[in-house]
C-alpha cells in the first residue's frame, strides 16, 4: 500500500491531535488556527492571484466559526464572579473579531484582518504564558 500524500497524513494528525487534546490545549489551538487564517487572508489579497478571493472568503468563515466556537466554550453566567466577568470580556473581544471577519470579507480589508490577528495573538501569547507557568 503507498504512503499517504503529505497533505492527507497531515490532516489525519491534525485531526487526531484536536480528537485527544486537553481543552486547554484546544483553546491554544483555535487561536493558532485563527491567526493562520489571518494570515493565509492576508496573504491571498497581497498576492492576489488565481482564486484569492475564494481563499479570502474560506479562511475568514473559518476563522469566524472557530471563534462562534470559542464562545461556546466560554462560562458565561458562572456562578463565580471572576470566571463569568473573564467569560464575559472574551465573548465581547470574540464578537468584536467576528464583526471586523465579516468587514474584512465583504471589502477583502486587511487593516480589519490585522487588528482581529493582534487581538487573537496577544490571546494566544497570554495562554501560552500561563501553560508554562503551570
Amino acid at each position: 500500500m503507498p504512503a499517504p500524500a503529505p497533505t492527507t497524513a497531515y490532516a489525519a494528525y491534525a485531526s487526531a491531535s484536536s480528537a485527544t487534546a486537553s481543552p486547554v490545549e484546544v483553546v491554544r489551538m483555535a487561536y493558532a488556527r485563527v491567526i493562520t487564517a489571518c494570515d493565509r487572508m492576508t496573504l491571498a489579497a497581497d498576492t492576489r492571484k488565481g482564486g484569492w478571493v475564494e481563499t479570502f472568503n474560506t479562511e475568514a468563515i473559518r476563522a469566524q466559526a472557530i471563534l462562534v466556537e470559542l464562545t461556546g466554550m466560554l462560562a458565561l453566567g458562572h456562578a463565580d464572579p471572576d470566571v463569568a466577568l473573564l467569560s464575559d470580556r472574551l465573548a465581547a473581544i470574540y464578537l468584536f473579531c467576528r464583526e471586523q471577519l465579516v468587514a474584512a470579507n465583504i471589502g477583502k480589508d486587511t487593516k480589519k484582518l490585522a487588528t482581529v490577528r493582534s487581538a487573537i495573538d496577544g490571546l494566544h501569547s497570554a495562554w501560552e504564558a500561563s501553560l508554562c507557568a503551570r
